[in-house]
């Protein structure tokens, strides 16, 4: 081995642990899982990175392990430097480098001048000044807490998380090497880890890493306690024992991590869901209650992109006073699973969320709304096909995807992992996933205007608290309009239909107003505005349904887009940004309508049972989408660690036969005897390099194809035995020996083919 390499060796048994280096990677990988976990969560905006206090805070337990006997000790101070660097983190008092530079310059100098001056702030008050800063918000987050009010900031929280993750992490690093005891050192990380996997509605990856990094520290801990065990008892071990240790269990590692993500069957996503619904009402009530104390906390994913709906702003209200250049801006591209010759006439409309409060000014969902885990390929729901139809899109977004996920119509099943929040049992707001690409099914409508005029049934109840209600700032002569729109409608598609067509007079702009303080958005539009943007449309739709007596919905999105005729993909831009209403129908559920004059009206498209028999050969067709997906995503990276792990493998047993052999010639043989383990051709110790040569030439006696096999063989013995008993000017080459190995090497590759070959036949037989 080159000095350069045997230093690096010698250095690293030297600074590392004497657990080995494997613990701490292990230990490493469970809590930057936990640490990744945290802010894929996104419970605070804004908060700072928690994996550099993750690894202090590990790196603080480890060495309070090997140098701090006293427990007492060990408590204080880990509470003093938890406090500390927590603070430190979440005032983000500790200065950048940018800040160091100027003050290691102004050190400098005043070694050399007393009157020298600093370039920049110094660090001292660059810390001061942000220290000062976040405790007056804690100041003023206690007072509010304190009256019974909302805190302001979410400083509160974020200190909160931050002296979580430390005991956590902290606790880890100690007992790892203080107890030597995987399982009770990580069991706290795993806890918070499933507790933030179960509540926040992530995926399993990070799961996934911390239990192979549980596993790497259980292996690497155990072969430290055997290793003691056996010097204790002055028993002599091989270190190819821990080398086999380690390799089975980073094999057992790379299993966990590759498994679950290629095999459905073995997916979390059901234990998920069924976890959710036992802690699903507690842990609701609790959110709701400590979101009183901490508004901050972050737990409805769409109200944070940019195009969803508050309370106060209408959906697409960025679209107002926007110009040309939103038609330049390209959102997503989309395939569909259509004919492309039956494209042009499709009505697609790329739905995003639906909202069923409306406030007067703006659109919300009910905060009261459930959440269910579903992984790649489940369906989430048995949808009514009467009406509707399958169809399979592929997305691939431009720019940044956002929470929640596009699809036409009413999106069934989706090939990687999503959650569905639902105000009430069938009744989707949204599918939570953000991908950047994905395939999707979905039903869409496909009724006929004559089918939907004959649409009869009772409304479900669900249905009919929900979609009826309007709130006391709607003005009565809305309500006047809305009847005086549809007296002469027969039937509630024929309601649907009037209504749109009276919006659709209106002209199309966006170079409108927003709706005066204490007005009514649907009323100000229908009689003082009288021209908008597709939320005035939309809005107004609703609210005059709702007035009509018919159930309604403001669904966003995006329309179709742009199709190219070459490709078959729709290119959708800012500027296809739309809302549209829902109304909805007994037999039919959710139908579109478009009142906004610069799109075009839909074309009703029926739909037949040959089609609506293809959903389940669809969804299977998904699942085996995502299956390959999944192998195709991780085939490589599998195959790249099995490679390092027997160049591994391979490098440590060569690396072990050079230090043993004193010359080429013993390291050629070396490696015969290894072949001779692998082909059941076992040296034992008290055989001599002739006498295990002689074994060999019997061995080969049956094979006449490894007649030259044998007589390198042969080569090889004589060789070693000339190289250590000849006199010097008879003793072979060493730079001969180096050849003849290989050869033999070449040869005993195929040997072994043919040797398996025959067992293959033989357990044919």
């Amino acid at each position: 081995m080159p000095w350069p390499l045997r230093f690096l060796a010698a250095l690293a048994r030297r600074l590392g642990p004497v657990e080995g280096w494997l613990s701490l990677v292990g230990l490493g990988l469970a809590v930057l899982a936990l640490a990744w976990s945290i802010e894929d969560a996104g419970w605070t905006p804004g908060a700072p990175s928690t994996y550099a206090p993750v690894l202090v805070a590990t790196a603080a337990g480890i060495l309070l392990a090997k140098r701090v006997p006293h427990q007492g000790v060990v408590a204080a101070t880990a509470v003093l430097l938890g406090v500390s660097v927590s603070v430190l983190t979440a005032s983000r008092a500790l200065p950048p480098a940018s800040v160091f530079s100027p003050t290691l310059r102004y050190l400098a100098a005043s070694l050399q001048s007393s009157q020298a001056q600093a370039n920049g702030i110094p660090a001292h008050i660059w810390m001061l000044e942000h220290l000062s800063r976040w405790l007056g918000s804690m100041q003023q987050s206690w007072a509010a807490v304190s009256a019974g009010r909302p805190a302001p900031g979410n400083e509160p929280l974020i200190l909160a998380i931050l002296l979580l993750l430390w005991f956590v992490a902290f606790w880890a690093g100690w007992a790892t090497y203080r107890r030597h005891e995987a399982l009770v050192a990580l069991a706290p990380a795993g806890v918070l880890l499933a507790a933030n996997l179960f509540l926040a509605l992530r995926g399993t990856v990070a799961l996934m890493i911390y239990l192979a990094g549980l596993l790497l520290l259980a292996v690497a801990l155990r072969e430290y306690t055997l290793r003691q065990q056996w010097q204790r008892q002055h028993v002599d071990y091989s270190d190819e024992l821990r080398l086999d240790l380690y390799l089975s269990g980073i094999g057992l590692a790379i299993v966990v991590l590759t498994v679950p993500p290629i095999v459905p069957n073995l997916s979390l996503h059901a234990l998920q869901r069924a976890f959710w619904q036992v802690v699903q009402g507690p842990a609701q009530s609790a959110q709701t209650k400590i979101e009183i104390v901490f508004p901050a906390l972050n737990r409805r994913p769409g109200e944070l992109d940019v195009g969803a709906a508050t309370a106060d702003v209408l959906p697409r209200a960025h679209l107002l006073q926007s110009g040309p250049d939103l038609r330049q801006r390209v959102v997503l591209r989309v395939s569909t699973g259509d004919r492309l010759e039956a494209m042009p006439s499709a009505d697609y409309r790329w739905r995003q969320i639906t909202y069923s409060v409306y406030t007067g000014k703006g659109w919300t969902n009910p905060q009261a709304d459930t959440s269910q885990r579903y992984g790649a390929g489940e369906s989430w729901s048995e949808p009514p096909s009467r009406g509707r139809r399958p169809l399979q899109q592929r997305f691939d977004f431009v720019a940044a995807p956002p929470a929640w996920l596009v699809a036409a119509g009413d999106p069934i099943a989706v090939d990687h992992p999503y959650a569905v929040h639902l105000r009430s049992p069938g009744d989707a707001i949204g599918l939570e996933a953000r991908y950047a690409q994905y395939l999707v099914i979905s039903e869409i409508p496909a009724v006929s205007e004559e089918e939907l005029r004959a649409s009869s049934g009772a409304l479900p109840d669900p249905i009919a608290s929900a979609y009826l209600e309007l709130p006391p700032t709607v003005p009565p002569r809305v309500a006047t309009l809305a009847q005086a729109i549809t007296a002469e409608a027969a039937s509630p598609y024929d309601k649907a239909a009037a209504i749109a067509a009276y919006l659709r007079r209106f002209p199309y702009t966006l170079d409108v107003p927003a709706p005066p303080p204490g007005s009514d958005v649907a009323d100000y539009f229908l009689f003082t505005l009288q021209r908008g943007y597709c939320d005035y449309f939309a809005t107004a739709m609703v609210v005059l349904a709702r007035a009509a007596g018919l159930p309604a919905r403001l669904a966003i999105g995006y329309a179709a887009g742009d199709l190219d005729a070459k490709t078959g993909k729709f290119t959708v831009t800012e500027a296809d940004a739309h809302s549209w209403p829902e109304i909805y129908f007994p037999q039919y559920g959710w139908i579109p309508f478009e009142p906004t004059p610069s799109r075009s009206e839909l074309v009703r498209a029926v739909g037949n049972a040959a089609i609506d028999a293809e959903l389940p050969a669809r969804l299977q067709t998904l699942q085996r989408e995502a299956w390959r997906r999944q192998v195709e995503r991780w085939s490589l990276p599998l195959l790249g660690v099995l490679l390092l792990l027997l160049a591994g493998r391979y490098a440590w047993v060569e690396g072990k036969m050079r230090r043993q052999a004193a010359n080429p010639w013993q390291l050629a043989y070396l490696r015969l005897e290894r072949w001779g383990r692998r082909l059941g051709i076992t040296p034992a110790p008290w055989l001599t390099p002739h006498e295990y040569t002689q074994q060999w030439r019997r061995w080969l006696a049956s094979r006449p194809s490894a007649a030259a096999l044998a007589l390198d063989i042969d080569a090889l013995g004589t060789g070693l035995e000339r190289r250590a008993y000849a006199p010097p000017a008879e003793r072979p080459s060493d730079g001969e020996a180096g050849p003849l190995s290989r050869r033999i090497r070449l040869r005993l590759w195929r040997m072994r083919l043919l040797v398996l070959r025959e067992r293959l036949r033989r357990q044919d037989r």
